[in-house]
């Protein structure tokens, strides 16, 4: 609810919301919000005892409940 209530009263989507007014104040570069455009950038699969985990988590989908 948070995230639609953030779209609503700002007028921009979450991610241009969250950049504006969290990241981009307080200078953090090297940080982004994860949305299906960009989780293919953002997102690394985990390691198990040297081995590459397959499967990786949907971080799209809580959408602003991360």
């Amino acid at each position: 609810m948070l995230g639609i209530i953030i779209e609503r009263v700002t007028g921009r989507s979450y991610r241009e919301a969250v950049e504006h007014y969290i990241i981009n104040k307080i200078n953090l570069h090297k940080t982004d919000v994860i949305t299906s455009e960009t989780i293919n950038d953002l997102i690394v699969k985990g390691h198990n005892k040297g081995n590459v985990l397959s499967e990786q988590e949907n971080y799209v989908v809580p959408f602003a409940a991360g």
